[in-house]
């Protein structure tokens, strides 16, 4: 029985025999310090080897007691409880303990002897090891006097770990077979026995020993203290072939004059004729008057003993052997039955004999816990330690259960080893404790007390709480885990055997407990509805002693109780949603699963990914199974660590398993069972902290390039995507060609880049500039005696220099990053700078300067390779297609291109394919260039041409790439491509802003012109800036101006300017640079009187000294030379597609003609006709684009050529009206221009030109049913009259409405309410219309009031 304790002492492995001794001290929190010790109640063992007592010099504030340890019993483990009491206060004190059994071996267990010659003596060795950590003693119980076999040494010790050589001979002359029991008797150790025989024979005889080897083989069945007791109990034993009445002589002679004998009584209880013959010793002390004697089957005879003492006052002790040889075995001889006889005898007369010196040990014989009716068995040592020979005589009391063996002998010196059995009827629990009187050498008045104990107990152990095990309420099919105790209630050791069903499987069903001792087994129940809510379930005991099982198992039952029902999980909350998380970083998330059923369930979660999302990531979750009992919850803690970037989803579903520890699933196809579903789901969107690179602040590249041209060249675009898309300890390459420029030492080129961090997470970016190139340090001398080595002599060391603001860039942040290029060197030249983001990423940006020659063209690509834009073969005019170069020397330089290739081309397709208009020409000194070509494919073939190319006399391959296609693409897509954001950022040093630095028209007629609107603006408080404006002419295609040319910008100052373009007769897609030289006039004004001023105070210093001890000093200027200030550029991008064919003039065929729907056509190329529509009266004052002369247009041309007659009719509707406010001229110019705008924004958007092109492709009621020939011809005349006079459709009207209202309200920053509100508002509209077609037309241009 296990019971609650307060306080635990344990004790280390002990071995057997040995004492082992602790203090263990206990705080006294009662106000007495007298207490007593006493064994617990419960607990009152005979068998208790602990034996605890108070420590003297206790103190009032502790209790200091003694604990021994003193194990008799080998290979058990010892539990015993102890009270502590005072008048307040009672103490729990359990002590554990247990006990090592020795461990001695022989190397053998039988030996044979052969005398095959007249030899007087055969010798054989063994060994005996003792491999325990403790020295034993060892006896053999053998009469070497008496016997045939000596053994030498019969008595002795064995350190731990050591061994010892047992020598064995075998001395006779008579011929035969002798056998031989040698038993080895060592303290609290089983005996071991080594089986002799000898062969006294001139021939070997091989059947004997396989009868030998036979019988030892079934011996080993049999326990060695069995087979001893066997051979030495007085009483008879009717197995054996022969017995003895007894085996136990003694003989007291009261006067040695007078013999004394005794006759033995000797049975043959086989069925064949046995021949006893008994060993003689030399001096016939005791002596068998017939040693030899034969009987016959089931006879009986008798054996005369006689004592014959040789001298006075002397004890005497003998074992005498004999043997029963079976006599009718005349094939094969059988092995001979030993007997033995013990006889002790005195010489002494009276009671004079000398009193006996002697020891017990152990002092109380404790026996091994024993069921009824089994055996036990142990030993015990009487230890003379006196100088004479001890006679000794064990008497037991009128009824014992004990015996001890051997009964009587002599101890001649040292020891002698005794075993002691023990076995009873009783069935019942019950202790056993006897005294045995020990009679010494024949003194009645010295007789020694021996105590013996032992315990009887019938197997028994708890199981659960009073053999009862009680399971939950859990899910049908899944699994429950209990730990239920087991408790041993018996002093044994105990073997239990569970039977496992199909519905309770316990693991370790099988293991042993020792004397109280408390384990826990673990019990799984499968729930099943079949299963009934209460059976039993059997097991078995059986006792162990020293590892072997004692007696018959037992049977036993333990009632269990289960029951199963259903239920359903649910967690809160179920959703969440993360707006931006960090990719590879880690971030948490949790909820909880509730159980409201009255069943436990093992749930096991599983994340289910949303193929449709990208962005799945490492997700964890805790605990990601386990078990949620009747009315709880569990608290599931998780963490998401995205690895993609972009938007994701993951969702959590829950299986029903087992149990909590097993990922099997149960059964959930069957119907009966309710289905589990999703319980958890969360939407995120994931990235790095993402840098871009959002626009181009101040720089000094030139007048030959704009911020396009340096996006191009430094391919920003390229390193947006990999600043997007690099991954965590990842590096990539990135390499850039510097904008060339003539070499010289005085020419330095500065970029300045805005880079954005577009997340909402702080980060960094470290620019770190690396070794590139083959350069050797080399040794300098920074003073006489200290030199070192440097890379300063290394010229690539200034050819570039990176620097940024700050390297960490907060959320939302812009930070600006510098790039200062010196060309101080001629020829290519490559330099490394390293671009280190957060989470390992790397960019390393490969920087190719090169530093020109006089007279050297450069070209503005990356590589000499012009890939042409696919062009519609069925176009009646292809568009010119331009590649251009620019000379950044101050030296003009010329070029050719050779066409020999392309020659080749045209005269293989008998057509003009591809020509270049200019392949020989001059560029002048800091200017750019075009090289023209025009290209009108046939088919839709792919080619690709490889040209000579001399450049200022260098030649270099041109390759040129081309396709044509089935379709039309508008040629503008290909040149107005990403570029700097249009958000405006502060440019610190920048103080003349333009609002846009590229204009974009998307188509304009031949020999036609255009005008657009910008704006200059001086940001300076004090400084007056000049402004000029370079014209743009490129012969036969187009020409640009800026109006005013030249001015002067106020501080604060904002100047609106027009750009007119005028194009020629031939159609292209062009960008062109309008350069704006700008000057600080207030800085030169200051750097131009400071100067003055500094002359004329040298003027007047010029001839004033001073002579002093020191010298001749000269005064110095008070006037502070200001810097002269330095031209500054800024560019204008100016892209335009010159129109030589309007769309709508292609080739169509008749089916798509009559496809196209009888609504209002709207012209793409007519702002005109829907400036009228809007009630606007005039889009310009002057030089109005007319590339359509349609009637309607020239009917508003007219009216526009009036200005005055048109600006008296508007004063007169304005005075007509009181609240419409008066305008002078400039303000109704202004407006006209914006309204125009507007108008060219809406009508030339993607959006509106999708619109107007899905329209014209929409099947038409009219064509459909026409085409019907299901119809007559009445049939057919009356729905097309119908259609016709049917209203037009003003759909159009509401669509122009709407993206004018977004126009205006984008570009005036109007808050006004939100898009989506309108355009539901809108769609409503549209959609309580009967009309069929209608419907049509909002569902398939719903897109155009999306994201406006």
């Amino acid at each position: 029985m296990a019971l609650k304790y307060n306080h635990l002492v344990s004790f280390d492995d002990t071995l057997v025999g040995n004492v082992a001794t602790t203090t263990y001290c206990i705080q006294n929190e009662s106000n007495h310090s007298n207490f007593i010790i006493v064994q617990h109640p419960k607990f009152n063992s005979i068998l208790n080897p602990f034996t605890v007592k108070n420590k003297h010099g206790a103190t009032h504030a502790s209790y200091e007691i003694i604990i021994t340890y003193s194990p008799t019993v080998p290979s058990e483990k010892h539990v015993n409880y102890f009270l502590l009491k005072n008048e307040e206060k009672s103490i729990v004190l359990c002590v554990k303990g247990r006990c090592k059994e020795l461990t001695v071996t022989a190397s053998v267990t039988e030996l044979i002897f052969y005398r095959l010659s007249a030899e007087k003596k055969t010798k054989a060795t063994f060994t005996l090891t003792n491999t325990s950590k403790k020295s034993i003693q060892f006896q053999f119980d053998i009469d070497t006097s008496q016997n045939l076999f000596h053994i030498d040494p019969v008595f002795g010790e064995i350190s731990a770990g050591q061994h010892v050589y047992i020598r064995v001979t075998f001395i006779t002359e008579n011929s035969g077979i002798f056998y031989l029991s040698l038993p080895c008797l060592i303290l609290y150790y089983e005996p071991i026995i080594i089986e002799l025989m000898a062969i006294n024979s001139p021939n070997e005889n091989k059947k004997i020993l396989k009868v030998f080897q036979r019988r030892n083989s079934s011996l080993k069945f049999e326990s060695c203290f069995e087979r001893y007791c066997n051979l030495n109990t007085p009483k008879p034993n009717t197995n054996s072939a022969c017995t003895l009445s007894d085996k136990y002589l003694d003989f007291a002679l009261k006067n040695h004059q007078n013999l004394n004998s005794k006759l033995l009584e000797v049975k043959n209880n086989s069925d064949k004729c046995i021949k006893i013959q008994f060993d003689t010793d030399d001096e016939k002390i005791f002596a068998l008057n017939f040693p030899k004697i034969c009987l016959e089957p089931d006879a009986s005879g008798y054996l005369e003993v006689s004592f014959t003492p040789a001298v006075e006052d002397k004890l005497y002790g003998s074992i005498l052997y004999g043997r029963a040889i079976n006599v009718d075995d005349t094939d094969v001889q059988s092995i001979p039955a030993p007997l033995i006889l013990r006889i002790t005898g005195s010489s002494f007369t009276g009671n004079n004999t000398w009193y006996p010196r002697l020891q017990v040990h152990p002092e109380i014989i404790r026996m091994p816990v024993v069921i009824p009716k089994e055996k036990v068995y142990t030993t015990f040592q009487l230890k003379n330690i006196g100088q004479y020979p001890i006679v000794f005589k064990f008497l037991a009391p009128t009824k014992s259960h004990f015996s001890i063996l051997p009964r009587n002998g002599i101890i001649e010196e040292r020891y002698q080893i005794f075993v002691v059995e023990f076995c009873t009827d009783s069935l019942e629990n019950q202790c056993y404790e006897e005294t045995w009187q020990i009679e010494l050498n024949y003194m009645p008045d010295s007789h020694r007390e021996l105590s013996l104990k032992a315990l009887v107990e019938n197997p028994r152990i708890k199981v659960g709480r009073n053999d009862t095990v009680r399971f939950g309420n859990i899910f049908p099919g899944c699994e429950q885990h209990l730990l239920v105790p087991v408790v041993n209630l018996t002093q044994f050791s105990l073997r239990y055997t569970f039977y496992n069903n199909q519905w309770i499987n316990i693991e370790n069903n099988i293991g042993e407990l020792h004397n109280h001792e408390t384990i826990h087994l673990k019990w799984t129940y499968t729930a099943d509805l079949q299963v009934p809510e209460q059976f039993e379930l059997k097991y078995e005991l059986s006792v162990l002693q020293n590892d072997l099982q004692i007696g018959t198992a037992l049977e036993f039952s333990v009632l269990v109780i289960a029951e199963c029902s259903y239920t359903k999980l649910c967690a809160t909350p179920n959703y969440s949603s993360l707006s931006e998380l960090v990719c590879q970083e880690t971030v948490a998330f949790s909820f909880n699963i509730f159980n409201f059923g009255n069943c436990e369930v093992n749930f096991k979660l599983k994340l289910i990914q949303n193929f449709d999302i990208p962005g799945y990531g490492n997700i964890t979750m805790t605990p990601a199974k386990g078990t949620v009992t009747s009315k709880q919850s569990t608290l599931i803690e998780g963490t998401l660590e995205p690895i993609r970037i972009g938007p994701g989803t993951f969702c959590i579903k829950y299986y029903v398993t087992r149990s909590p520890v097993c990922d099997y699933m149960i059964d959930a196809d069957d119907t009966t069972w309710p289905s589990t579903g999703i319980l958890f789901k969360m939407d995120y969107c994931s990235a790095y902290p993402t840098l871009k690179i959002v626009d181009i602040g101040k720089n000094k590249a030139g007048p030959l390039f704009g911020k396009l041209n340096i996006w191009e060249f430094f391919q920003i675009e390229k390193l947006n995507a990999i600043l997007r898309n690099i991954k965590a300890n990842q590096s990539i390459n990135f390499n850039v060609n510097i904008p060339e420029a003539q070499a010289a030492i005085d020419i330095t080129k500065i970029f300045t880049f805005v880079i954005k961090n577009m997340s909402n997470i702080n980060t960094t970016c470290k620019i770190v500039s690396k070794k590139n190139c083959e350069c050797k340090m080399q040794e300098i001398y920074t003073s006489i005696s200290i030199r070192k080595y440097s890379y300063e002599h290394c010229p690539h060391r200034n050819i570039m220099d990176i620097t940024i603001t700050d390297e960490n860039i907060r959320a939302q942040d812009i930070q600006y990053i510098v790039i200062e290029v010196f060309y101080n060197l001629f020829g290519s030249h490559t330099t490394l700078h390293t671009m280190q983001l957060s989470h390992n990423r790397t960019i390393n940006m490969y920087f190719h300067v090169k530093g020109l020659e006089p007279s050297n063209l450069s070209i503005f690509a990356q590589n000499l390779t012009f890939s042409m834009y696919n062009v519609f073969i069925g176009v009646l005019d292809a568009d010119l297609q331009i590649f251009w170069f620019y000379n950044n020397t101050r030296k003009s330089a010329s070029y050719f291109l050779d066409t020999d290739v392309l020659m080749d081309i045209n005269m293989k397709y008998h057509t003009d394919v591809i020509t270049c208009l200019n392949p020989r020409d001059k560029v002048a000194g800091k200017t750019v260039h075009a090289l023209i070509f025009k290209y009108s494919p046939i088919d839709t073939e792919y080619f690709e041409v490889q040209l000579p190319l001399f450049l200022s006399g260098i030649k270099h391959q041109f390759t040129i790439y081309g396709r044509g296609t089935m379709y039309y693409r508008s040629p503008i897509d290909n040149i107005v491509g990403h570029g700097p954001s249009k958000e405006i950022y502060y440019h610190p040093g920048l103080i003349v802003h333009i609002s846009t630095e590229h204009i974009i028209v998307p188509a304009i007629g031949t020999y036609s012109s255009i005008t657009r609107i910008f704006c200059l603006k001086n940001i300076s408080k004090d400084n007056h800036v000049a402004f000029c404006f370079e014209s743009y002419y490129r012969a036969n295609l187009i020409y640009a101006t800026v109006e005013p040319t030249k001015g002067i910008l106020k501080p604060k100052e904002c100047l609106w300017l027009k750009i007119r373009l005028f194009t020629y007769g031939q159609a292209c897609t062009i960008r062109l640079t309008c350069c704006c030289h700008l000057l600080d006039k207030t800085a030169l004004f200051k750097h131009i009187q400071s100067c003055t001023d500094y002359h004329q105070e040298a003027t007047i210093l010029h001839d004033q000294f001073e002579i002093t001890s020191k010298g001749i000093t000269y005064p110095k200027s008070t006037i502070t030379l200001e810097p002269q200030p330095t031209i500054f550029h800024r560019i204008l991008a100016v892209s335009c597609h010159i129109v030589g064919t309007p769309d709508r003039d292609f080739k169509m065929s008749l089916h798509q003609q009559l496809k196209q729907l009888p609504v209002p056509h709207i012209s793409l190329y007519t702002p005109d006709i829907f400036a009228k529509m809007f009630s606007v009266r005039r889009l310009l004052t002057d030089n109005v684009e007319q590339p359509i002369n349609t009637l309607y247009a020239k009917r508003i041309m007219k009216q526009l050529q009036n200005p005055q007659q048109e600006r008296q009719r508007e004063n007169n509707t304005c005075c007509s009206n009181r609240t419409c406010p008066k305008y002078d001229n400039k303000m109704y110019s202004l407006i006209r221009i914006v309204l125009e705008c507007l108008i060219h924004d809406v009508v030339y958007s993607k959006k509106f030109r999708y619109f107007i092109e899905s329209m014209q492709n929409l099947p038409s009621k009219y064509y459909s049913e026409f085409s019907n020939e299901h119809f007559d011809l009445d049939e057919k005349k009356q729905m097309t009259k119908s259609i016709l006079n049917h209203a037009p459709n003003n759909l159009m009207s509401e669509v122009m409405q709407h993206l004018l209202y977004e126009c205006v309200k984008h570009h005036f920053k109007l808050c006004a309410q939100p898009v989506f509100n309108q355009t539901d508002e809108v769609l409503t509209k549209m959609r309580c219309r009967n009309t069929k077609t209608k419907s049509v037309y909002i569902e398939k241009f719903s897109f155009l009031f999306d994201d406006i």
